[in-house]
């Protein structure tokens, strides 16, 4: 009962205070994709479709600009329900934009995010997993440990394993617990380095912590961990057993 209560706690505070909301991208109840008009939109997916083919036909298959028209694209297929081809799409201008831009550039993030949420659609929890390891490792090469944008990009992915963590989606809790607690670890460093360890937000998230400490050993979990994995995520689609 005391467990259970802790649980509750944290995943409570926690959600209370997270800056990005969860519900629209993780248990989201939408079970058919909201459109104005299912014709219209097929129309406008076939002129995308056409304008992507003429442009790579003049300015080849890498050209810059083709990220922003695959990404138009994607948008257009997720709204008619075709996630498994808008992932294709994105997954084209995530390596368009590597072969532009370099292996990390701020460009990615907003693929990855739609490729997120995509995915999540499609309830491909182990490739959810595997794009916000991603969003991690992105974040850590773009960003230094005294910019707050380390923080609040580390805070949609501390998010993400702290919901997994609560509905068990993919029996991983355990796993995506001590994730959360690594990553907080690493914000309350950001956070101390950008306005000190008394700005209230440091003040909260070391509470929410300490609390998930407290359930990591009430269960017996190793969780006496280095704040980060330094693995690289895989960045290609995983599919689900």
């Amino acid at each position: 009962m005391i467990l259970s209560k802790q649980k509750t706690l944290v995943i409570y505070l926690f959600a209370l205070f997270a800056t990005v909301s969860l519900s629209p991208v993780i248990y989201s109840q939408q079970t058919e994709p909201v459109t104005d008009s299912a014709l219209e939109l097929s129309i406008a997916l076939e002129t995308q479709a056409l304008n992507i083919s003429e442009h790579k036909n003049q300015y080849g298959v890498t050209d810059p600009e083709l990220v922003g028209l695959l990404t138009q694209l994607s948008d257009t297929q997720s709204l008619l329900g075709e996630y498994s081809a808008a992932i294709r799409s994105l997954e084209e201008a995530f390596e368009i934009s590597r072969i532009n831009l370099g292996l990390y550039h701020a460009a990615q993030i907003d693929i990855v995010d739609k490729l997120i949420a995509n995915e999540t659609f499609l309830e491909n929890w182990i490739a959810v997993t595997n794009y916000y390891g991603w969003q991690e490792h992105l974040h850590f090469q773009l960003y230094d440990m005294d910019d707050p944008r380390l923080e609040l990009g580390l805070d949609k992915v501390t998010s993400w394993h702290m919901s997994a963590f609560s509905e068990n989606i993919d029996n991983e809790s355990q796993k995506h617990l001590q994730k959360a607690r690594d990553l907080l670890i690493v914000r309350l460093e950001v956070i101390d380095n950008v306005v000190g360890n008394t700005n209230p937000r440091y003040v909260y998230l070391s509470g929410v912590l300490e609390s998930i400490q407290e359930i990591l050993r009430s269960r017996n979990y190793d969780w006496v961990r280095g704040p980060r994995n330094t693995g690289l995520p895989a960045v290609n689609r995983v599919e689900t057993m």
